[in-house]
Protein backbone atom coordinates (compact mmCIF):
# COMPACT_ATOMS: atom_id res chain seq x y z
CA UNK A 1 0.00 0.00 0.00
CA UNK A 2 1.56 3.24 -1.13
CA UNK A 3 1.08 6.09 1.33
CA UNK A 4 -0.69 9.34 0.56
CA UNK A 5 1.10 11.14 3.37
CA UNK A 6 1.91 14.81 2.88
CA UNK A 7 5.67 15.08 2.48
CA UNK A 8 6.14 18.12 4.65
CA UNK A 9 9.68 17.65 5.92
CA UNK A 10 11.17 20.43 3.79
CA UNK A 11 14.64 21.51 4.89
CA UNK A 12 14.79 24.92 6.54
CA UNK A 13 17.20 27.34 4.91
CA UNK A 14 20.33 28.59 6.62
CA UNK A 15 22.05 31.71 5.34
CA UNK A 16 25.59 32.39 4.19
CA UNK A 17 27.36 33.51 7.35
CA UNK A 18 29.65 35.95 5.60
CA UNK A 19 31.23 36.59 2.25
CA UNK A 20 34.98 36.34 1.93
CA UNK A 21 37.54 38.83 0.86
CA UNK A 22 35.44 41.85 1.80
CA UNK A 23 35.97 42.50 5.50
CA UNK A 24 35.63 46.25 5.84
CA UNK A 25 36.55 48.65 8.61
CA UNK A 26 33.67 50.75 9.85
CA UNK A 27 34.87 54.32 10.09
CA UNK A 28 34.63 55.83 13.55
CA UNK A 29 33.81 52.55 15.31
CA UNK A 30 37.19 50.84 15.42
CA UNK A 31 35.76 47.49 14.33
CA UNK A 32 35.72 45.34 11.24
CA UNK A 33 32.52 44.29 9.56
CA UNK A 34 31.99 41.58 7.00
CA UNK A 35 30.30 42.48 3.73
CA UNK A 36 27.28 40.30 2.95
CA UNK A 37 27.63 40.36 -0.82
CA UNK A 38 29.41 38.29 -3.47
CA UNK A 39 29.01 34.74 -4.70
CA UNK A 40 30.94 31.69 -3.51
CA UNK A 41 32.07 29.37 -6.28
CA UNK A 42 32.71 25.97 -4.72
CA UNK A 43 35.47 24.61 -6.90
CA UNK A 44 38.19 22.24 -5.63
CA UNK A 45 40.00 23.96 -2.78
CA UNK A 46 43.39 24.24 -4.50
CA UNK A 47 41.96 25.87 -7.64
CA UNK A 48 39.62 28.08 -5.64
CA UNK A 49 42.24 29.38 -3.27
CA UNK A 50 45.00 29.84 -5.84
CA UNK A 51 42.95 31.33 -8.67
CA UNK A 52 40.36 33.34 -6.77
CA UNK A 53 41.76 34.26 -3.41
CA UNK A 54 45.50 34.17 -2.91
CA UNK A 55 46.20 36.83 -5.51
CA UNK A 56 44.64 39.25 -3.02
CA UNK A 57 46.99 38.14 -0.25
CA UNK A 58 50.28 36.91 -1.76
CA UNK A 59 52.55 37.99 -4.60
CA UNK A 60 53.01 35.92 -7.77
CA UNK A 61 56.21 34.29 -6.53
CA UNK A 62 54.60 33.18 -3.26
CA UNK A 63 51.55 31.81 -5.07
CA UNK A 64 53.83 29.81 -7.38
CA UNK A 65 55.68 28.40 -4.37
CA UNK A 66 52.44 27.36 -2.66
CA UNK A 67 51.20 25.80 -5.88
CA UNK A 68 54.31 23.62 -5.99
CA UNK A 69 53.79 22.58 -2.36
CA UNK A 70 50.19 21.59 -3.11
CA UNK A 71 51.28 19.69 -6.21
CA UNK A 72 53.90 17.71 -4.29
CA UNK A 73 51.70 16.86 -1.32
CA UNK A 74 48.22 16.62 -2.74
CA UNK A 75 46.89 14.36 -5.44
CA UNK A 76 43.43 15.70 -5.99
CA UNK A 77 40.94 13.04 -6.89
CA UNK A 78 37.31 13.36 -7.80
CA UNK A 79 34.49 10.93 -7.30
CA UNK A 80 32.36 10.66 -10.39
CA UNK A 81 28.68 10.59 -9.59
CA UNK A 82 27.30 8.24 -12.25
CA UNK A 83 24.30 8.93 -14.41
CA UNK A 84 21.15 7.35 -13.03
CA UNK A 85 18.68 8.60 -15.59
CA UNK A 86 19.93 9.20 -19.15
CA UNK A 87 17.18 11.67 -20.00
CA UNK A 88 18.28 14.11 -17.28
CA UNK A 89 21.55 15.53 -18.58
CA UNK A 90 22.14 17.86 -15.66
CA UNK A 91 22.39 15.00 -13.23
CA UNK A 92 25.92 14.14 -14.41
CA UNK A 93 27.88 16.08 -11.81
CA UNK A 94 31.04 15.61 -9.80
CA UNK A 95 31.54 15.78 -6.05
CA UNK A 96 35.05 16.62 -4.97
CA UNK A 97 36.71 14.18 -2.61
CA UNK A 98 37.48 15.36 0.91
CA UNK A 99 40.36 12.96 1.49
CA UNK A 100 43.05 15.55 0.81
CA UNK A 101 41.33 18.50 2.43
CA UNK A 102 43.00 18.42 5.88
CA UNK A 103 46.53 18.51 4.46
CA UNK A 104 45.56 21.36 2.15
CA UNK A 105 44.17 23.41 5.04
CA UNK A 106 47.21 22.76 7.20
CA UNK A 107 49.57 23.67 4.36
CA UNK A 108 47.63 26.83 3.58
CA UNK A 109 47.71 28.10 7.17
CA UNK A 110 51.35 27.14 7.74
CA UNK A 111 52.48 28.80 4.51
CA UNK A 112 50.58 32.08 4.93
CA UNK A 113 50.84 32.54 8.71
CA UNK A 114 54.16 34.39 8.67
CA UNK A 115 53.66 36.06 5.30
CA UNK A 116 50.50 38.08 5.89
CA UNK A 117 48.94 39.93 8.82
CA UNK A 118 46.55 38.31 11.27
CA UNK A 119 43.74 40.32 9.75
CA UNK A 120 44.55 39.14 6.22
CA UNK A 121 44.89 35.53 7.40
CA UNK A 122 41.48 35.73 9.05
CA UNK A 123 40.04 37.16 5.85
CA UNK A 124 41.52 34.29 3.83
CA UNK A 125 40.21 31.68 6.27
CA UNK A 126 36.72 33.19 6.18
CA UNK A 127 36.64 32.66 2.43
CA UNK A 128 38.00 29.14 2.79
CA UNK A 129 35.34 28.31 5.38
CA UNK A 130 32.54 29.34 3.04
CA UNK A 131 33.98 27.19 0.26
CA UNK A 132 34.15 24.21 2.61
CA UNK A 133 30.55 24.68 3.78
CA UNK A 134 29.31 24.85 0.19
CA UNK A 135 31.01 21.52 -0.51
CA UNK A 136 29.69 19.90 2.66
CA UNK A 137 33.09 19.73 4.39
CA UNK A 138 31.62 20.66 7.77
CA UNK A 139 34.30 19.17 10.01
CA UNK A 140 37.00 21.09 8.16
CA UNK A 141 34.90 24.25 8.08
CA UNK A 142 34.60 23.97 11.86
CA UNK A 143 38.39 23.81 12.17
CA UNK A 144 38.83 26.78 9.85
CA UNK A 145 36.34 28.98 11.71
CA UNK A 146 37.88 27.95 15.02
CA UNK A 147 41.15 29.38 13.69
CA UNK A 148 39.35 32.58 12.66
CA UNK A 149 37.80 32.85 16.13
CA UNK A 150 41.20 32.38 17.76
CA UNK A 151 42.66 35.20 15.67
CA UNK A 152 39.68 37.53 16.17
CA UNK A 153 39.59 36.95 19.93
CA UNK A 154 43.09 38.41 20.32
CA UNK A 155 42.38 41.63 18.44
CA UNK A 156 40.01 44.27 19.94
CA UNK A 157 39.35 45.68 16.46
CA UNK A 158 38.03 42.31 15.25
CA UNK A 159 35.09 41.91 17.63
CA UNK A 160 32.57 41.85 14.77
CA UNK A 161 34.63 39.19 13.01
CA UNK A 162 34.59 37.25 16.28
CA UNK A 163 30.79 37.37 16.22
CA UNK A 164 30.62 36.12 12.64
CA UNK A 165 33.06 33.33 13.48
CA UNK A 166 30.85 32.25 16.37
CA UNK A 167 27.81 32.37 14.09
CA UNK A 168 29.66 30.27 11.49
CA UNK A 169 30.55 27.71 14.16
CA UNK A 170 26.89 27.65 15.16
CA UNK A 171 25.89 27.11 11.55
CA UNK A 172 28.35 24.27 11.00
CA UNK A 173 27.34 22.62 14.30
CA UNK A 174 23.65 22.83 13.42
CA UNK A 175 24.23 21.20 10.02
CA UNK A 176 25.59 18.18 11.89
CA UNK A 177 22.73 18.25 14.41
CA UNK A 178 24.91 19.35 17.35
CA UNK A 179 22.04 21.44 18.63
CA UNK A 180 23.30 22.44 22.10
CA UNK A 181 26.71 23.56 20.88
CA UNK A 182 25.11 25.43 18.01
CA UNK A 183 22.73 27.39 20.21
CA UNK A 184 25.57 28.38 22.57
CA UNK A 185 27.65 29.72 19.67
CA UNK A 186 24.70 31.62 18.22
CA UNK A 187 23.79 33.28 21.50
CA UNK A 188 27.39 34.36 22.03
CA UNK A 189 27.41 35.81 18.53
CA UNK A 190 24.15 37.68 19.05
CA UNK A 191 25.41 39.30 22.25
CA UNK A 192 28.25 40.83 20.26
CA UNK A 193 26.00 41.84 17.35
CA UNK A 194 23.66 43.61 19.76
CA UNK A 195 26.54 45.55 21.30
CA UNK A 196 27.77 46.46 17.81
CA UNK A 197 24.23 47.33 16.65
CA UNK A 198 24.74 44.95 13.73
CA UNK A 199 21.08 44.23 13.02
CA UNK A 200 21.75 42.00 10.03
CA UNK A 201 23.95 39.89 12.27
CA UNK A 202 21.10 39.70 14.79
CA UNK A 203 18.72 38.68 11.99
CA UNK A 204 21.08 35.92 10.91
CA UNK A 205 21.26 34.61 14.47
CA UNK A 206 17.49 34.53 14.81
CA UNK A 207 17.02 32.80 11.44
CA UNK A 208 19.59 30.16 12.36
CA UNK A 209 17.88 29.56 15.71
CA UNK A 210 14.63 29.20 13.77
CA UNK A 211 16.14 26.52 11.53
CA UNK A 212 17.43 24.60 14.55
CA UNK A 213 14.05 24.54 16.26
CA UNK A 214 12.49 23.72 12.90
CA UNK A 215 14.75 20.68 12.51
CA UNK A 216 13.65 19.71 16.02
CA UNK A 217 10.00 20.23 14.94
CA UNK A 218 9.32 22.86 17.60
CA UNK A 219 7.03 24.93 15.40
CA UNK A 220 6.16 27.56 18.01
CA UNK A 221 9.81 28.45 18.69
CA UNK A 222 10.65 28.24 15.00
CA UNK A 223 8.02 30.79 14.05
CA UNK A 224 9.01 33.04 16.95
CA UNK A 225 12.65 33.22 15.88
CA UNK A 226 11.87 33.61 12.18
CA UNK A 227 9.48 36.48 12.79
CA UNK A 228 12.02 38.08 15.13
CA UNK A 229 14.62 37.76 12.36
CA UNK A 230 12.34 39.67 9.98
CA UNK A 231 11.91 42.43 12.56
CA UNK A 232 15.63 43.28 12.24
CA UNK A 233 15.53 43.57 8.44
CA UNK A 234 14.66 46.23 5.88
CA UNK A 235 12.30 44.59 3.32
CA UNK A 236 13.53 46.86 0.52
CA UNK A 237 17.27 46.62 1.18
CA UNK A 238 17.84 43.18 2.70
CA UNK A 239 16.34 41.17 -0.15
CA UNK A 240 18.40 38.01 0.28
CA UNK A 241 17.93 37.67 4.03
CA UNK A 242 14.23 38.52 3.84
CA UNK A 243 13.82 35.93 1.08
CA UNK A 244 15.53 33.25 3.16
CA UNK A 245 13.26 33.90 6.13
CA UNK A 246 10.21 33.89 3.84
CA UNK A 247 11.18 30.44 2.53
CA UNK A 248 11.45 29.20 6.10
CA UNK A 249 8.08 30.66 7.05
CA UNK A 250 6.66 28.93 3.97
CA UNK A 251 8.11 25.63 5.15
CA UNK A 252 6.48 26.09 8.55
CA UNK A 253 3.12 26.70 6.86
CA UNK A 254 3.68 23.54 4.80
CA UNK A 255 4.52 21.48 7.89
CA UNK A 256 1.21 22.57 9.40
CA UNK A 257 -0.67 21.69 6.22
CA UNK A 258 -1.25 25.28 5.05
CA UNK A 259 -0.05 24.73 1.49
CA UNK A 260 -1.54 27.88 -0.06
CA UNK A 261 0.09 30.10 2.55
CA UNK A 262 3.37 28.26 1.93
CA UNK A 263 3.13 28.91 -1.81
CA UNK A 264 2.62 32.63 -1.19
CA UNK A 265 5.85 32.82 0.80
CA UNK A 266 7.74 30.80 -1.82
CA UNK A 267 6.62 33.03 -4.68
CA UNK A 268 7.59 36.18 -2.81
CA UNK A 269 11.03 34.76 -2.06
CA UNK A 270 11.54 33.58 -5.66
CA UNK A 271 11.00 37.09 -7.01
CA UNK A 272 13.71 38.40 -4.68
CA UNK A 273 16.27 35.71 -5.50
CA UNK A 274 15.72 36.00 -9.24
CA UNK A 275 16.15 39.76 -8.95
CA UNK A 276 19.57 39.39 -7.30
CA UNK A 277 20.49 36.23 -9.26
CA UNK A 278 21.15 34.17 -6.14
CA UNK A 279 21.32 30.73 -7.78
CA UNK A 280 21.99 28.81 -4.60
CA UNK A 281 18.79 30.14 -3.05
CA UNK A 282 16.85 29.62 -6.26
CA UNK A 283 17.96 25.98 -6.20
CA UNK A 284 16.84 25.57 -2.59
CA UNK A 285 13.55 27.29 -3.32
CA UNK A 286 12.85 25.09 -6.35
CA UNK A 287 13.24 22.12 -4.02
CA UNK A 288 10.58 23.53 -1.73
CA UNK A 289 8.27 24.21 -4.66
CA UNK A 290 8.76 20.58 -5.63
CA UNK A 291 7.66 19.56 -2.13
CA UNK A 292 4.62 21.80 -2.53
CA UNK A 293 3.57 19.97 -5.70
CA UNK A 294 4.17 16.58 -4.06
CA UNK A 295 1.76 17.57 -1.32
CA UNK A 296 -0.72 18.58 -4.01
CA UNK A 297 -0.31 15.21 -5.73
CA UNK A 298 1.12 16.81 -8.89
CA UNK A 299 4.16 14.60 -9.40
CA UNK A 300 5.02 15.82 -12.89
CA UNK A 301 5.23 19.45 -11.73
CA UNK A 302 7.26 18.34 -8.71
CA UNK A 303 9.75 16.51 -10.94
CA UNK A 304 10.14 19.62 -13.09
CA UNK A 305 11.01 21.69 -10.01
CA UNK A 306 13.58 19.17 -8.80
CA UNK A 307 15.11 18.99 -12.28
CA UNK A 308 15.41 22.77 -12.30
CA UNK A 309 17.12 22.63 -8.90
CA UNK A 310 19.56 19.97 -10.13
CA UNK A 311 20.28 21.93 -13.30
CA UNK A 312 21.23 24.96 -11.18
CA UNK A 313 23.91 22.99 -9.29
CA UNK A 314 26.78 23.82 -11.72
CA UNK A 315 26.20 27.51 -10.88
CA UNK A 316 25.14 27.17 -7.25
CA UNK A 317 27.72 24.50 -6.31
CA UNK A 318 26.01 23.55 -3.05
CA UNK A 319 26.05 19.83 -2.31
CA UNK A 320 23.45 19.73 0.51
CA UNK A 321 20.77 21.03 -1.87
CA UNK A 322 21.76 18.52 -4.54
CA UNK A 323 21.44 15.68 -2.02
CA UNK A 324 17.93 16.79 -1.10
CA UNK A 325 16.93 17.04 -4.77
CA UNK A 326 18.00 13.44 -5.33
CA UNK A 327 16.21 12.36 -2.15
CA UNK A 328 13.02 14.09 -3.28
CA UNK A 329 13.15 12.46 -6.72
CA UNK A 330 13.60 9.07 -5.04
CA UNK A 331 10.42 9.71 -3.07
CA UNK A 332 8.47 10.71 -6.18
CA UNK A 333 9.51 7.58 -8.03
CA UNK A 334 8.20 5.47 -5.15
CA UNK A 335 4.86 7.19 -5.66
CA UNK A 336 5.08 6.44 -9.39
CA UNK A 337 6.03 2.82 -8.58
CA UNK A 338 9.29 3.06 -10.49
CA UNK A 339 11.33 1.41 -7.76
CA UNK A 340 14.47 0.97 -9.86
CA UNK A 341 14.79 4.73 -10.39
CA UNK A 342 13.71 5.39 -6.80
CA UNK A 343 16.56 3.21 -5.54
CA UNK A 344 19.06 4.80 -7.92
CA UNK A 345 18.27 8.33 -6.75
CA UNK A 346 18.18 7.23 -3.11
CA UNK A 347 21.67 5.74 -3.42
CA UNK A 348 22.89 8.87 -5.19
CA UNK A 349 21.56 11.03 -2.40
CA UNK A 350 23.00 8.72 0.25
CA UNK A 351 26.49 9.03 -1.27
CA UNK A 352 26.39 12.79 -0.77
CA UNK A 353 24.66 12.71 2.63
CA UNK A 354 27.29 10.35 4.03
CA UNK A 355 30.02 12.58 2.61
CA UNK A 356 28.63 15.70 4.29
CA UNK A 357 27.31 13.90 7.40
CA UNK A 358 23.74 15.11 6.87
CA UNK A 359 22.07 12.88 9.44
CA UNK A 360 18.60 14.36 8.98
CA UNK A 361 18.63 13.48 5.29
CA UNK A 362 20.16 10.07 6.03
CA UNK A 363 17.18 9.36 8.30
CA UNK A 364 14.80 10.46 5.54
CA UNK A 365 16.62 8.23 3.07
CA UNK A 366 16.19 5.22 5.36
CA UNK A 367 12.50 6.02 5.52
CA UNK A 368 12.30 6.31 1.72
CA UNK A 369 14.18 3.05 1.21
CA UNK A 370 11.77 1.47 3.69
CA UNK A 371 8.85 2.60 1.53
CA UNK A 372 10.54 1.19 -1.59
CA UNK A 373 11.06 -2.21 0.06
CA UNK A 374 7.57 -2.26 1.55
CA UNK A 375 5.98 -1.60 -1.83
CA UNK A 376 7.93 -4.56 -3.20
CA UNK A 377 6.71 -6.67 -0.27
CA UNK A 378 10.18 -7.04 1.25
CA UNK A 379 8.70 -6.43 4.67
CA UNK A 380 11.62 -7.45 6.89
CA UNK A 381 14.05 -5.24 5.00
CA UNK A 382 11.51 -2.38 5.00
CA UNK A 383 11.02 -2.63 8.75
CA UNK A 384 14.77 -2.48 9.36
CA UNK A 385 15.02 0.70 7.30
CA UNK A 386 12.13 2.29 9.21
CA UNK A 387 13.69 1.36 12.55
CA UNK A 388 17.03 2.83 11.44
CA UNK A 389 15.25 6.04 10.47
CA UNK A 390 13.46 6.20 13.81
CA UNK A 391 16.71 5.65 15.72
CA UNK A 392 18.37 8.66 14.07
CA UNK A 393 15.29 10.86 14.34
CA UNK A 394 14.94 10.11 18.05
CA UNK A 395 18.59 11.01 18.57
CA UNK A 396 18.01 14.27 16.68
CA UNK A 397 14.70 14.91 18.45
CA UNK A 398 13.02 15.36 15.04
CA UNK A 399 9.30 15.02 15.72
CA UNK A 400 8.21 15.58 12.12
CA UNK A 401 10.26 12.75 10.70
CA UNK A 402 9.25 10.44 13.54
CA UNK A 403 5.61 11.18 12.75
CA UNK A 404 6.15 10.34 9.08
CA UNK A 405 8.10 7.15 9.79
CA UNK A 406 5.60 5.78 12.29
CA UNK A 407 2.87 6.46 9.74
CA UNK A 408 4.75 4.46 7.10
CA UNK A 409 5.37 1.62 9.57
CA UNK A 410 1.64 1.53 10.22
CA UNK A 411 1.05 0.96 6.51
CA UNK A 412 3.63 -1.84 6.56
CA UNK A 413 1.80 -3.62 9.38
CA UNK A 414 -1.50 -3.04 7.62
CA UNK A 415 -0.13 -4.71 4.48
CA UNK A 416 0.91 -7.67 6.64
CA UNK A 417 -2.58 -7.89 8.17
CA UNK A 418 -1.33 -6.97 11.65
CA UNK A 419 -4.03 -4.50 12.68
CA UNK A 420 -2.95 -4.05 16.30
CA UNK A 421 0.63 -3.18 15.31
CA UNK A 422 -0.63 -0.83 12.58
CA UNK A 423 -2.90 1.01 15.02
CA UNK A 424 -0.09 1.25 17.58
CA UNK A 425 2.24 2.85 15.00
CA UNK A 426 -0.44 5.26 13.80
CA UNK A 427 -1.26 6.30 17.36
CA UNK A 428 2.41 7.19 17.88
CA UNK A 429 2.41 9.09 14.60
CA UNK A 430 -0.78 10.90 15.62
CA UNK A 431 0.76 12.12 18.88
CA UNK A 432 3.65 13.71 16.98
CA UNK A 433 1.40 15.31 14.36
CA UNK A 434 -0.71 16.81 17.14
CA UNK A 435 2.44 18.20 18.78
CA UNK A 436 3.46 19.98 15.57
CA UNK A 437 -0.11 21.19 14.90
CA UNK A 438 -0.63 19.40 11.58
CA UNK A 439 -4.41 19.10 11.73
CA UNK A 440 -4.75 17.64 8.23
CA UNK A 441 -2.52 14.63 8.90
CA UNK A 442 -3.97 14.19 12.38
CA UNK A 443 -7.46 13.91 10.90
CA UNK A 444 -6.25 11.47 8.23
CA UNK A 445 -4.65 9.19 10.82
CA UNK A 446 -7.69 9.31 13.11
CA UNK A 447 -9.79 8.13 10.19
CA UNK A 448 -7.36 5.26 9.49
CA UNK A 449 -7.38 4.16 13.12
CA UNK A 450 -11.19 4.32 13.28
CA UNK A 451 -11.49 2.31 10.06
CA UNK A 452 -9.05 -0.33 11.30
CA UNK A 453 -10.89 -0.76 14.58
CA UNK A 454 -14.31 -1.20 12.96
Amino acid sequence: MCSDIDLTSNRLIRQDIQKPGTIKRIHGKGSYRLSLYGIILAMPLKTEILDKVLKNFLNAEEISELDKIFSRNVSEKKEKIPLTEPNIKQIDVEATSSKQRPSQIDLLIAFTKNRISKFKLAELLVYTGEVLISQGEFDLAYEVYSNVLEIASTEPDLENLQAYSLLALGDVSSRQAHWKDSIIYIRRAKNIFEREKDYKGCARCENLLGTIYGDKSDIKKTRFHLEKSLSYLNPKKDLSLVGIVEINLGIIESVQGNQNAALTYYKRALVKFEQIKDYRRIGELRNNLGMFFINKGDHNSALKEFDISISIYPRAKFLPTLAISYLSKAYIYTKLKDYQLANAFAEKSMDICLKINDRISIAELYKTKGIIEREQKNYKVAKNYFLASLKINKELDNLMNQAETYFEMGLLYQDQGNKSAAINSWEKSLRYYIKINNAKMAAKIKALIKSSKS
